[in-house]
């Protein structure tokens, strides 16, 4: 590891990753609660809003906008985010979706109700179906515990993979198109599990929607899968199929006050030593350098 994997990455980067799951949670919290009851509406309302952030975002902080994918970041060991680093991305990641999910709440003042309970505010602007997804619980979530994990793990874990696929993966021939992938990774994860389970595949998304309503108790199961499952998918798509570090991909296009696009160190090739055991064997040889990750 080099050392500017263990330097802060561009303060930029926290800052892309506040705003873009700021604007990515409050945007999708409002087309949920205008959506209706349609299932595929909601998906697609959600995965859409993810892909435009992510592009807005993807050349300045990788477009993590979920505590999930910087778990699975980190965990590969091959991206140059060190826990500091990732713990601040967590953060940001956080704190943006509990303002936006507060900011989302005032905005429909009267979709307020105890998702543990079958009795809703008979005045309430939210159907149940509404403000069920909005607060990221599902038919699954009260008494069967397992289930909910399990559906929030696979789920997560295809939505890490597709980043790391397309996002990540310097071999990858639609990196220009990763946000749509991961997108769509998130419409098709929506639709099966957002029924039993809300569908929200983000820690992030999950807790915020459980402080502003004043209902935790149902986080753990959510949270807890779509941690599992982004780093499990991390350290095996790594141990897979990257080789090697992985081009930056924490960076600004210029510096504050400046138009010139910043001078960023071209990638190197350089040798790789093929092991002699494991899934990597026989598989062609890559590798690019981390200098200048953390430039200021």
């Amino acid at each position: 590891m080099s050392s500017s994997d263990s330097a802060p990455l561009p303060w930029n980067a926290y800052a892309a990753e506040f705003i873009g799951t700021f604007v990515f949670q409050f945007f999708s919290s409002a087309m949920i609660l205008e959506s209706g009851g349609d299932l595929l509406l909601k998906a697609l309302a959600v995965g859409l809003t993810l892909s435009a952030i992510s592009y807005s975002c993807m050349g300045i902080s990788g477009a993590h906008l979920n505590p999930a994918v910087s778990v699975g970041v980190a965990a590969s060991g091959k991206c140059g985010l060190n826990l500091p680093n990732m713990l601040i991305f967590i953060g940001a990641q956080f704190f943006a979706s509990v303002f936006s999910s507060f900011l989302a709440k005032w905005t429909f003042p009267t979709c307020q109700f105890d998702p543990s309970s079958d009795d809703y505010p008979s005045g309430s602007a939210c159907p149940p179906d509404k403000a069920i997804s909005f607060l990221i619980y599902g038919s699954l979530s009260a008494d069967h515990f397992l289930s909910v994990l399990l559906f929030e793990f696979a789920c997560t874990f295809g939505i890490v993979w597709v980043y790391f696929a397309t996002a990540i993966d310097s071999r990858s021939e639609a990196r220009t198109l990763a946000p749509l992938a991961v997108g769509f990774a998130m419409i098709t994860g929506i639709i099966a599990s957002g029924p039993g389970t809300g569908g929200s595949m983000s820690p992030a998304r999950t807790i915020a929607a459980g402080i502003v309503f004043g209902n935790l108790s149902l986080t753990l199961a959510p949270v807890l899968g779509s941690f599992l499952g982004g780093a499990l998918a991390g350290v095996l798509y790594a141990y897979l199929f990257l080789y090697d570090a992985v081009p930056v991909i924490y960076r600004v296009t210029a510096k504050p006050g400046e138009h010139e696009a910043a001078k960023l160190p071209p990638a190197k090739e350089e040798g790789y030593q093929t092991p002699s055991w494991g899934p990597r064997a026989s598989r062609p040889a890559s590798s690019t350098d981390l200098s200048g990750l953390a430039e200021a």
